[in-house]
C-alpha cells in the first residue's frame, strides 16, 4: 500500500508539472510578395483647403517586368477583429478621401527588382468636417511578358490613409468589456478588451495592465498592445500575457489607457480572475486522506505512545 501510495504521489507531480509549462512550437514562414509597399498605414493631419502631398515607396520584387495599377478605394471594415473589406459601388461617388486622393499617373511600369517613389496628392476641400476621414490605397500588378490567354496571377497590396482634418476634433471612447481567459493546459492568459471610439477620429488607446494578487500585492505590469480604433467602431484587443511565476488563488487585473491627441483621454476598469491548479489540489487531497487512513490505521499505537511519552521524558531525565 505504502509503495502504491508513493508512485501515485510522484506520477501527479510530474503530470502537473508538465501540464503547468506546456507550450506550443509556433512555426515562422518567410513569405517573398511580389510587391513592397512603404509604408503600409499613413496617419496624416489636414486644414480645410489645404494640399497635402504623400509619398509611397514601390518595389517590384518580381524577376519579371509588371505594370503597377494604383486605385483608391473607401476604407471599411467587418466585424471587431478590424479586417479591412472592399465596400461595393464607386468609391468616389460620394466627397470624401477617396475623392480627394490624386495620382499623376494610374499605371506606371517596373522594371525586374526597380524601386521608385511615387507622390500623391490629397486635395482637402474647404467644406470637408472635422476629424476622421479614411481610404484605401490598392497597388496592383499584371505581368508584361505573359502569353495570350495565360492568367498571370495579379497581386495586391494595400496602404491605408487615416486622414485627420483640423477643427472640432472630438476624442470620445468607451471600455465595452475587460475580461481575462486561459485555455485548459496552456500556461499563458490573454487580456482582452473590448473598446469603442464614439468619437470623430481614429484613436490608438495605449497603456499598462497591472496585475495584482488577493493582498494587493503587484506581481507583473504588462504593455497594452492598443490598436487603430475608428469612429463608431468597436476593436477587440488581444494582451497576451505570460506569467513568470506559479500562479494560485484570486488575482485581480487593472487596466489604464490613454487615447486621443496628445493622449489627454484616460480609461481605467478592473477585472478578477481565478487560478486553481487541479492537479495540486488532488495532490493535497490525496496526502490527507493518507494521513488520515494512517492515523485512524495506527490510532492505538500512536495513542500508546502519546500516553507513555511523559514516562520516557522522566526516565531520559
Amino acid at each position: 500500500m505504502k509503495k502504491i501510495l508513493i508512485f501515485i504521489i510522484f506520477f501527479i507531480l510530474g503530470f502537473s508539472f508538465f501540464g503547468i509549462y506546456k507550450t506550443q512550437a509556433q512555426e515562422i514562414e518567410s513569405v517573398n510578395d511580389h510587391i513592397t509597399v512603404t509604408p503600409a498605414k499613413f496617419e496624416i493631419w489636414g486644414d480645410q483647403g489645404q494640399m497635402v502631398t504623400q509619398a509611397l515607396r514601390l518595389t517590384n520584387e518580381d524577376n519579371e517586368p509588371v505594370i503597377l495599377a494604383l486605385s483608391v478605394e473607401k476604407l471599411e471594415t467587418s466585424g471587431e477583429s478590424g479586417i479591412v473589406v472592399m465596400p461595393q459601388g464607386d468609391p468616389r461617388a460620394t466627397n470624401d478621401l477617396p475623392k480627394w486622393i490624386m495620382f499623376k499617373q494610374n499605371g506606371l511600369e517596373f522594371k525586374a527588382k526597380e524601386t521608385r517613389v511615387i507622390t500623391f496628392n490629397i486635395d482637402v476641400p474647404k467644406e470637408a468636417k472635422s476629424g476622421g476621414h479614411y481610404a484605401t490605397i490598392i497597388i496592383s500588378s499584371e505581368h508584361l511578358n505573359k502569353k495570350v490567354g495565360e492568367s498571370s496571377g495579379s497581386t495586391k497590396v494595400a496602404s491605408i490613409v487615416l486622414l485627420s482634418v483640423v477643427g472640432d476634433i472630438v476624442d470620445e471612447a468607451k471600455i465595452s468589456t475587460f475580461t481575462i481567459k486561459r485555455e485548459t493546459g496552456n500556461k499563458n492568459f490573454d487580456l482582452n478588451l473590448r473598446m469603442k471610439n464614439t468619437g470623430n477620429n481614429h484613436i490608438k488607446p495605449e497603456g499598462t495592465i497591472v496585475v495584482t494578487n488577493l493582498m494587493g500585492t503587484q506581481i507583473d505590469e504588462i504593455p497594452l498592445e492598443g490598436e487603430t480604433i475608428l469612429p463608431n467602431m468597436t476593436k477587440k484587443m488581444v494582451t497576451a500575457w505570460d506569467p513568470q511565476r506559479f500562479l494560485f488563488g484570486r488575482y485581480s487585473a487593472t487596466i489604464v489607457l490613454k487615447y486621443g491627441f496628445d493622449s489627454k483621454q484616460t480609461l481605467t476598469t478592473s477585472s478578477s480572475f481565478w487560478v486553481i491548479n487541479w492537479y495540486l489540489i488532488f495532490l493535497i487531497l490525496l496526502l490527507l486522506g493518507s494521513l488520515v487512513y494512517y492515523l485512524r490505521k495506527y490510532r492505538k499505537s500512536i495513542l500508546l505512545a502519546i500516553k507513555n511519552f511523559p514516562k520516557y521524558v522522566r526516565k531520559a531525565k
